[in-house]
Protein backbone atom coordinates (compact mmCIF):
# COMPACT_ATOMS: atom_id res chain seq x y z
CA UNK A 1 0.00 0.00 0.00
CA UNK A 2 2.53 2.43 0.93
CA UNK A 3 4.26 1.37 -2.55
CA UNK A 4 0.92 2.44 -3.94
CA UNK A 5 0.89 5.80 -2.41
CA UNK A 6 4.49 6.54 -4.13
CA UNK A 7 6.05 5.94 -0.50
CA UNK A 8 9.50 4.54 -1.25
CA UNK A 9 11.50 4.34 1.11
CA UNK A 10 10.34 2.46 4.66
CA UNK A 11 11.37 0.34 7.49
CA UNK A 12 9.80 -2.27 9.79
CA UNK A 13 9.56 -6.38 10.39
CA UNK A 14 8.34 -6.23 7.47
CA UNK A 15 10.71 -5.60 5.30
CA UNK A 16 13.51 -6.92 7.60
CA UNK A 17 14.25 -7.87 11.65
CA UNK A 18 16.58 -5.09 13.23
CA UNK A 19 20.23 -5.98 12.25
CA UNK A 20 23.58 -4.82 13.31
CA UNK A 21 24.71 -1.29 11.17
CA UNK A 22 27.62 -2.90 9.78
CA UNK A 23 25.41 -5.73 8.30
CA UNK A 24 23.04 -3.56 6.45
CA UNK A 25 24.73 -1.96 3.81
CA UNK A 26 25.36 -6.09 2.54
CA UNK A 27 21.73 -6.54 3.04
CA UNK A 28 20.86 -3.60 1.05
CA UNK A 29 22.88 -5.07 -2.03
CA UNK A 30 21.02 -8.35 -1.64
CA UNK A 31 17.78 -7.07 -0.64
CA UNK A 32 14.66 -7.41 -3.53
CA UNK A 33 10.81 -6.05 -3.28
CA UNK A 34 8.89 -8.89 -2.91
CA UNK A 35 6.87 -9.58 -6.40
CA UNK A 36 3.26 -9.40 -5.11
CA UNK A 37 4.59 -5.95 -3.85
CA UNK A 38 5.57 -4.89 -6.97
CA UNK A 39 2.36 -6.09 -8.50
CA UNK A 40 0.25 -5.00 -6.04
CA UNK A 41 1.92 -1.42 -6.55
CA UNK A 42 0.90 -1.25 -10.22
CA UNK A 43 -2.64 -1.53 -9.71
CA UNK A 44 -3.83 2.67 -10.16
CA UNK A 45 -5.26 3.53 -6.53
CA UNK A 46 -8.65 4.34 -6.78
CA UNK A 47 -9.70 7.86 -7.62
CA UNK A 48 -11.83 8.84 -4.02
CA UNK A 49 -11.15 7.68 -0.77
CA UNK A 50 -14.53 5.76 -0.20
CA UNK A 51 -12.89 3.17 -2.75
CA UNK A 52 -9.52 3.52 -0.85
CA UNK A 53 -10.77 2.14 2.01
CA UNK A 54 -12.69 -0.46 0.30
CA UNK A 55 -9.71 -1.53 -1.55
CA UNK A 56 -7.72 -1.66 1.86
CA UNK A 57 -10.72 -3.72 3.18
CA UNK A 58 -10.38 -5.93 0.58
CA UNK A 59 -6.64 -6.58 1.04
CA UNK A 60 -6.58 -6.47 4.86
CA UNK A 61 -9.27 -9.60 4.20
CA UNK A 62 -6.43 -11.06 2.04
CA UNK A 63 -3.86 -10.97 4.47
CA UNK A 64 -5.77 -12.44 7.04
CA UNK A 65 -6.51 -15.40 4.85
CA UNK A 66 -2.24 -15.50 4.38
CA UNK A 67 -1.41 -15.37 7.84
CA UNK A 68 -4.36 -18.18 8.80
CA UNK A 69 -2.07 -20.35 5.81
CA UNK A 70 1.15 -19.69 7.12
CA UNK A 71 -0.09 -21.08 10.64
CA UNK A 72 -1.71 -24.22 9.21
CA UNK A 73 1.02 -24.94 7.43
CA UNK A 74 3.95 -24.08 10.13
CA UNK A 75 1.88 -24.09 13.48
CA UNK A 76 5.17 -24.08 15.40
CA UNK A 77 6.42 -21.08 14.06
CA UNK A 78 3.99 -18.82 13.33
CA UNK A 79 1.00 -17.67 15.55
CA UNK A 80 -2.51 -17.71 14.30
CA UNK A 81 -3.86 -13.89 13.25
CA UNK A 82 -6.85 -13.20 15.03
CA UNK A 83 -9.63 -15.56 14.97
CA UNK A 84 -12.62 -14.14 16.43
CA UNK A 85 -14.58 -12.13 13.33
CA UNK A 86 -14.79 -8.77 15.02
CA UNK A 87 -10.65 -8.43 16.06
CA UNK A 88 -9.13 -8.98 12.70
CA UNK A 89 -8.22 -5.54 10.64
CA UNK A 90 -11.43 -6.56 8.39
CA UNK A 91 -13.59 -7.11 11.61
CA UNK A 92 -13.19 -4.10 13.23
CA UNK A 93 -13.30 -1.81 10.18
CA UNK A 94 -16.62 -3.46 8.83
CA UNK A 95 -18.28 -3.46 12.60
CA UNK A 96 -16.83 0.12 13.16
CA UNK A 97 -16.33 2.80 10.53
CA UNK A 98 -17.86 0.65 8.07
CA UNK A 99 -21.19 0.12 9.31
CA UNK A 100 -21.57 3.67 10.25
CA UNK A 101 -20.65 4.85 6.82
CA UNK A 102 -22.29 1.99 4.73
CA UNK A 103 -24.84 -0.07 7.09
CA UNK A 104 -28.16 0.86 5.65
CA UNK A 105 -26.77 -0.39 2.64
CA UNK A 106 -28.59 -4.19 1.76
CA UNK A 107 -25.59 -5.20 0.35
CA UNK A 108 -23.01 -4.16 3.07
CA UNK A 109 -24.97 -6.28 5.28
CA UNK A 110 -24.89 -9.16 3.33
CA UNK A 111 -20.58 -9.27 3.70
CA UNK A 112 -21.75 -10.16 7.27
CA UNK A 113 -22.45 -13.42 7.17
CA UNK A 114 -19.85 -14.66 4.06
CA UNK A 115 -17.12 -12.63 6.84
CA UNK A 116 -18.67 -14.71 9.98
CA UNK A 117 -18.42 -18.22 7.88
CA UNK A 118 -14.60 -17.43 6.89
CA UNK A 119 -13.86 -17.07 10.48
CA UNK A 120 -15.74 -20.09 11.65
CA UNK A 121 -13.60 -22.66 8.97
CA UNK A 122 -10.41 -20.95 10.11
CA UNK A 123 -10.85 -21.28 13.36
CA UNK A 124 -11.91 -24.98 12.62
CA UNK A 125 -8.76 -25.62 10.47
CA UNK A 126 -6.73 -23.64 13.75
CA UNK A 127 -8.19 -26.46 16.04
CA UNK A 128 -6.94 -28.94 13.69
CA UNK A 129 -3.38 -27.64 13.04
CA UNK A 130 -3.01 -27.33 17.14
CA UNK A 131 -4.17 -30.84 17.87
CA UNK A 132 -1.73 -32.28 15.74
CA UNK A 133 -3.63 -32.62 12.42
CA UNK A 134 -2.00 -30.01 10.21
CA UNK A 135 -2.03 -32.30 7.16
CA UNK A 136 -5.96 -32.16 7.60
CA UNK A 137 -5.69 -28.82 7.99
CA UNK A 138 -3.74 -28.07 4.85
CA UNK A 139 -6.15 -30.03 2.75
CA UNK A 140 -9.05 -28.40 3.37
CA UNK A 141 -7.24 -24.40 2.91
CA UNK A 142 -9.28 -24.45 -0.72
CA UNK A 143 -12.29 -23.92 0.90
CA UNK A 144 -10.96 -20.86 2.76
CA UNK A 145 -9.82 -19.51 -0.41
CA UNK A 146 -13.03 -20.60 -2.08
CA UNK A 147 -14.87 -18.44 1.45
CA UNK A 148 -12.00 -15.60 0.99
CA UNK A 149 -12.58 -15.24 -3.08
CA UNK A 150 -16.47 -15.11 -2.31
CA UNK A 151 -16.15 -12.25 0.04
CA UNK A 152 -13.34 -10.53 -2.08
CA UNK A 153 -16.25 -10.91 -4.98
CA UNK A 154 -18.97 -9.32 -2.51
CA UNK A 155 -16.70 -6.54 -1.64
CA UNK A 156 -16.05 -5.23 -5.22
CA UNK A 157 -19.60 -5.58 -6.47
CA UNK A 158 -20.16 -3.33 -3.67
CA UNK A 159 -17.32 -0.89 -4.22
CA UNK A 160 -19.46 -1.02 -7.97
CA UNK A 161 -22.95 -0.52 -6.28
CA UNK A 162 -21.67 2.39 -3.88
CA UNK A 163 -20.41 4.16 -7.16
CA UNK A 164 -23.28 4.31 -8.49
CA UNK A 165 -24.66 6.40 -5.57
Amino acid sequence: MLMRLRCLIGQGFGIARPMPADQFVEWTKNWLVQRKWQDFARIPLPKNSRDLVLKTAIESHRKWVDGIAAYLRNPLIFDPPPLKEHQCRFGMWYHGSGTIRYGHIPEFSALESSHEEIHLLADELSVLARNGRPTEAISRLGELYALRDHLVDQLERFIRTVGKT
